[in-house]
C-alpha cells in the first residue's frame, strides 16, 4: 500500500510525499473500507498465469504514474 500511495502522491504533483495517520483517523476519513485496506493479505497471480493470462498492459505502479500526465 506504501508503494502504491507514494505513486500516487507522484502523480498529483506531491513529490511521493505520504503521510502515516492513526487508526482512528484513517476510520473517519474512509469508513468502512479502512478494515478492506489494512488486511494483511498476499496475493499473486500465479494461478491466473497457470491458466494462460498474460499481462500486456502496464504495472499498476506505471499506470499510477502516468496520472499526472493525462
Amino acid at each position: 500500500m506504501t508503494e502504491i500511495a507514494k505513486a500516487v502522491s507522484v502523480a498529483r504533483g506531491l513529490d511521493g510525499r505520504v503521510a502515516p495517520e492513526s487508526l482512528e483517523q484513517s476510520r473517519q476519513r474512509l469508513g468502512p473500507f479502512t478494515d478492506a485496506v489494512l488486511i494483511d493479505a498476499q496475493i499473486n497471480g500465479q494461478r491466473a498465469h497457470d491458466l494462460g493470462w498474460r499481462p500486456s498492459g502496464p504495472s499498476l505502479l506505471d499506470d499510477l504514474a502516468t496520472i499526472g500526465n493525462a
